[in-house]
């Protein structure tokens, strides 16, 4: 990935963490299908932890209480995506169950900041 690609990969990820476009949920779409189509021509390893971190950043956000209930929703609304792509690349019997522990942290989370 060439540098300006990346410079505007972090700058949408700041986007999204922060909340800065909370009204735009676009940009958290375009942003996922970007990540996908990156990661469909990266070797597995590399996809693999491209999609941990967006796991991880959608998880702050989530978590984050100064963010705008609705967008923090609109995060756990679409966790699926990159969950989805991580679960298609994990094969080690470990791995799942990394994955299966990551999934009962974000449904803890989860409801802890966001289910009123």
């Amino acid at each position: 990935m060439n540098t300006n690609r990346k410079d505007r990969f972090r700058e949408i990820e700041r986007d999204i963490r922060w909340g800065r476009a909370p009204n735009s949920p676009e940009i958290l779409y375009g942003y996922l299908s970007d990540c996908e189509a990156v990661a469909a021509i990266l070797d597995d390893s590399v996809a693999e932890d491209l999609f941990r971190r967006l796991i991880d950043l959608l998880l702050e956000v989530i978590c984050d209480t100064s963010l705008p209930y609705h967008w923090r929703c609109l995060c756990l609304d679409n966790l699926h995506r990159p969950m989805r792509c991580l679960h298609e690349k994990v094969q080690m019997p470990q791995e799942r169950i990394e994955l299966n522990k990551k999934m009962h942290e974000i449904n803890a989370l989860a409801e802890y900041f966001l289910i009123q």
